[in-house]
């Protein structure tokens, strides 16, 4: 079965020369990188220094960039569910189920290599040094108001810097960013298993954009229900305080909705009466 689940999995990535969303969706990503970094460089040459590490786990501190990324994770999985005139041929000559599987090993792989690629792309555009500790340049921007006057939107609040450690911070921002950038696809392949797929988008897109409404309203109380909302270290708890979401319950959170998903679609699959063919 993993043979199989590989060679479908591999004809999904061949597929991307033809399904131009894979190249778009890089092209959104390196756009509202430019955008996002432009000012942050502006901040290195008024400084004269450059920060110690990637800006990974606190660009995530701004809700409007958890919009763009995550609106634009859509686009990669807009094709969903991932069939063309090979398809009705390749499930006969499988199974449904082994079909299946392999098609939500190919979301698990979309789901890293997404993260992945953006890890590498804000990288290059605001090159690290690579020394020890968050650094000055972190820390001058969350002491000080530079940020706020080149138009940066590399805001956050300096209790990130003294709760986390840089390799903490990044390892909790990237997983998340994972199951994410996961469930996303996952959510619309289960709906385009319906032929709702444009219903899924609607859904999953409003609870992309609930992390800026709950910002707006700062009532503490929505942060528990925004799964969006927990790749921001500024909204979420480290350890259990009462009021934010901890880390642990952010993670075990994801992973029961990843299973959920995961069970829902292979529930459509073995009592779907109608064709799974769209």
């Amino acid at each position: 079965m993993v043979r199989i689940c590989m060679h479908i999995v591999k004809y999904n990535i061949k597929k991307w020369k033809q399904n131009y969303n894979i190249l778009l969706g890089l092209i959104y990503l390196l756009i509202i990188s430019d955008m996002m970094f432009r000012p942050a460089r502006k901040i290195v040459e008024q400084l004269g220094f450059s920060p110690n590490i990637s800006s990974f786990s606190l660009i995530w501190n701004s809700t409007f960039f958890i919009l763009l990324f995550f609106l634009g994770v859509i686009l990669f999985y807009s094709d969903a569910p991932f069939q063309d005139s090979m398809t009705s041929f390749v499930m006969i000559r499988c199974g449904k189920i082994k079909f299946m599987i392999a098609q939500i090993c190919y979301i698990f792989l979309l789901g890293i290599l997404i993260p992945g690629v953006f890890f590498l792309i804000q990288y290059i555009f605001l090159l690290p040094t690579e020394a020890d500790g968050w650094g000055k340049f972190w820390g001058t921007i969350a002491q000080t108001n530079i940020a706020e006057e080149a138009e940066c939107r590399l805001q956050f609040d300096y209790h990130i810097l003294w709760e986390y450690e840089p390799k903490e911070a990044f390892i909790i921002t990237f997983f998340t960013c994972i199951f994410l950038t996961t469930i996303t696809g996952l959510f619309i392949y289960l709906f385009s298993l319906f032929q709702m797929k444009t219903l899924g988008i609607c859904l999953i897109s409003l609870f992309i954009i609930l992390p800026s409404v709950v910002d707006t309203l700062n009532y503490t109380t929505f942060y528990w229900i925004s799964p969006y909302s927990w790749i921001c270290l500024d909204t979420t708890a480290k350890e259990y305080n009462g009021i934010l979401p901890s880390v642990s319950y952010t993670f075990l959170m994801l992973f029961l909705i990843t299973i959920v998903l995961i069970l829902s679609i292979i529930l459509r699959i073995k009592k779907g009466k109608e064709s799974l063919m769209v």
